[in-house]
């Protein structure tokens, strides 16, 4: 649901195409621009040095300049150690080469890449590597749905996970725990080194099982990734307050002054369904995001929360 395109930074030195492609960017919009190289933001900078105030005007550098400062939402972090001196599509095509990027966006194509677009050439509509699919249908199996947002998991340091029905003390609690496990799997299976998962956290709705925590530690330690800590925290509905219904996994992948949120719904629910079963899953808009986040994470839940009890992961990944 994730894409990475690597862009020719010098593209951004005109207001026009800034303003497309950054509103083309997001999470919520299922693209993000890889840095690459590292330095990529200077080399914004520096194409914007080189353009005249007849082709840019003074407001339009000082938009482009204050936009470039939220530039991180829009971005993927890419760790390379590839020399990125001299040409930046040469390059770009021979990174591709080692890691592929969804696709190259630039000025032209030279060489006839097939996955290099040109600018000019962009259309939603007709091109099928500039599309993106915030909605998506997936198999309702563990492999599937976690595939489905490993780019997004991947990539954040909080994730937090929102189903009602957490039931250790019911035979298909196996369905919730493979998933969860599979989820957790993708959460550390590719991630850079300078991105580091710091929390994950499942809220669910309050129920009267006895043994509550014992049960979902027997149950789950064993999928959780081994030194991993999951947090469980069940959520009380309040009189005339929001209801527990809706399953979601959010994501932060900002600093704590510096928030980057994204989130995707399962309407069935995050376990595993039965064989054939599919689900429509979507990407969040940001606004939605945001009130999710502030219901179950701020400062003023909307639900009266439990104490969280940790569980610690024991499964050895390979």
């Amino acid at each position: 649901m994730i894409k990475e395109y690597a862009v020719d930074p010098g593209l951004l030195a005109n207001w026009e195409r800034f303003r497309y492609l950054t509103e083309n960017f997001g999470i919520s919009n299922g693209r993000l621009i890889s840095r690459y190289p590292k330095r990529w933001v200077n080399l914004v900078y520096a194409a914007l040095e080189g353009v005249s105030q007849g082709d840019l005007s003074e407001m339009q550098r000082k938009r482009i300049e204050e936009k470039l400062m939220e530039i991180d939402k829009k971005m993927l972090v890419r760790v390379c150690g590839r020399d990125d001196s001299g040409d930046w599509l040469t390059n770009s095509e021979r990174e591709h080469a080692d890691r592929p990027f969804t696709a190259i966006i630039g000025y032209e194509n030279p060489r006839g890449h097939d996955q290099v677009l040109v600018y000019e050439q962009l259309d939603k509509e007709t091109n099928s590597l500039w599309k993106s699919q915030t909605e998506i249908t997936v198999e309702r199996t563990a492999e599937a749905v976690s595939a489905a947002v490993a780019p997004l998991l991947r990539i954040s340091r909080h994730v937090i996970f929102i189903d009602p029905y957490f039931e250790p003390d019911k035979d298909k609690f196996d369905n919730l725990a493979r998933t969860v496990g599979a989820f957790l799997k993708v959460c550390l299976v590719g991630r850079f080194e300078s991105c580091r998962l710091d929390k994950v956290w499942f809220y669910t709705r309050s129920q009267d099982i006895p043994d509550f925590e014992c049960k979902s530690r027997d149950r789950l330690s064993q999928v959780i990734p081994a030194g991993m800590v999951l947090k469980v925290t069940r959520c009380a509905e309040r009189t005339g307050g929001q209801g527990f219904h809706n399953r979601y996994i959010l994501t932060d992948r900002g600093r704590a002054d510096k928030p980057d949120r994204g989130g995707v719904k399962f309407p069935w629910g995050l376990d595993e369904g039965k064989p054939g079963q599919k689900d429509v899953i979507n990407l969040l808009q940001p606004i939605v995001v945001e009130e999710l986040w502030s219901d179950y994470c701020g400062e003023n839940p909307s639900f009266e929360m439990a104490p969280p009890f940790d569980i610690v992961g024991t499964r050895r990944i390979k």
